[in-house]
């Protein structure tokens, strides 16, 4: 996976709540239905304070926890938010102001004790202080969403586990709807038809292609196969339906509420803002998820087709030996960070089990060009727009190290 999209995903809870970096939920028996519909939306009054009573600042919490979230606790910008951003600079509540803290984390060492944590870090105590709730509000009748002032980041209270989960989907889509919407589309490999057809998008969907290949039948598959596995699969199946629920009840508000639709929907030409969220698009976001933090080697056929040209060129035995010796496995002569202190990495046992060595027929073997050379009028009309640069994902890793060429020259 490119390394800039391993940026793109911070973790998941139900597959995307930690991505709003909610508190823990709290939750209460409620149902185990394995309902498939998504239920509609429920219109509830702005402002609505219907749901239950929030508990106190870290009641049933396992306090001594921290966090940081560099990017912020709101990932919304409205239409207004990004002209203003474009034009001066401003940036909405919460969108960066966790990013000085962790960047400074760098100086604090050597060091660095405990007592430095609150620095760098925010306290992850479920509950909020007295006198730091910034808002307080409920989307439905058994949730009660809290967030703090210091950061805009929600403590989400369900009378139901059925209302908790509808509240992570709830919270999930306020502070990053249209983050989420890149997600599921990357996690089908279809993010040049939804964000533009730039080289870095046809790149990403190119190798989620090559990794996990899902039709939308195989996605549905996955979530009908929940009730299998118990109750447990059943909770997780009802999960679902609720979490959705809630990611779509704030869709019909931004439909109807300007100032709830991320700006970047304008940008891409779907002002109207995005479908309607299905289970599917959860399961596609978890594809991705996978392909990014649980993928291992993932290039065996492409290694099996080397070692069968040098065979074809060398001969059996010295074809192997020159495969060998560009086979990234373990090296001896690579240099460690425990000094003294062997890590065996991909040893060749000593006796191959017979039938376990995996080679395709010779000559079978084909290269699939998975990339769409079309780009979409989307990526031309946000390029036209200005906005264009918004849309490019990063193609670099997090911890890149620059030099500028003159240092470098004078040097």
């Amino acid at each position: 996976m490119p390394a800039g999209l391993r940026r793109l995903v911070a973790g998941t809870a139900v597959a995307l709540g930690l991505l709003a970096g909610v508190g823990s939920p709290a939750l209460a028996a409620g149902s185990k239905s394995s309902q498939l519909p998504i239920p509609l939306p429920i219109p509830v009054p702005p402002g609505s304070d219907s749901g239950p009573a929030p508990g106190g600042y870290q009641q049933n919490d396992g306090k001594g926890f921290w966090n940081i979230l560099p990017s912020g606790e709101n990932g919304l910008a409205n239409g207004p938010q990004l002209a203003a951003f474009l034009t001066t600079g401003q940036r909405p509540p919460h969108s960066n102001d966790q990013l000085a803290m962790y960047g400074d984390l760098v100086y604090a060492t050597p060091g660095l004790t405990a007592a430095d944590i609150p620095k760098y870090f925010k306290d992850a105590s479920f509950g909020v202080k007295d006198g730091d709730v910034e808002r307080r509000y409920s989307p439905r009748s058994d949730v009660t969403i809290v967030r703090d002032k210091g950061f805009g980041v929600p403590h989400i209270y369900g009378s139901t586990r059925a209302g908790a989960m509808f509240g992570i989907g709830y919270a999930t889509a306020e502070d990053r709807l249209f983050f989420i919407d890149v997600l599921r589309h990357l996690g089908r490999a279809q993010l040049s038809s939804f964000a533009g057809g730039a080289p870095a998008n046809r790149a990403f969907d190119e190798e989620q292609w090559q990794v996990a290949p899902y039709t939308e039948k195989d996605l549905e598959d996955q979530i009908n196969k929940f009730p299998r596995y118990g109750a447990d699969g059943v909770m997780l199946h009802d999960d679902l339906v609720k979490y959705v629920a809630g990611i779509n009840q704030y869709i019909s508000e931004a439909k109807l509420d300007p100032t709830k639709m991320p700006g970047e929907y304008i940008a891409i030409n779907k002002p109207l803002g995005p479908d309607p969220w299905k289970g599917t698009d959860v399961v596609a976001t978890a594809a991705l998820v996978g392909a990014i933090f649980g993928k291992g080697g993932g290039g065996e056929l492409n290694d099996a087709a080397v070692l069968q040209a040098a065979q074809k060129r060398f001969g059996l035995k010295r074809g192997l030996r020159v495969w060998k010796d560009f086979r990234s496995a373990n090296d001896a002569e690579r240099p460690t960070t425990v000094h003294k202190a062997r890590f065996p990495y991909e040893l060749t046992p000593k006796k191959i089990a017979r039938g376990s060595l995996a080679i395709p027929d010779r000559g079978s073997f084909k290269e699939l060009d998975t990339a769409s050379g079309n780009t979409s009028s989307t990526s031309a009309s946000a390029s036209s727009s200005g906005i264009g640069g918004l849309l490019r994902f990063p193609g670099a890793m997090s911890n890149a190290l620059v030099v500028s060429g003159a240092e470098s020259q004078s040097g």
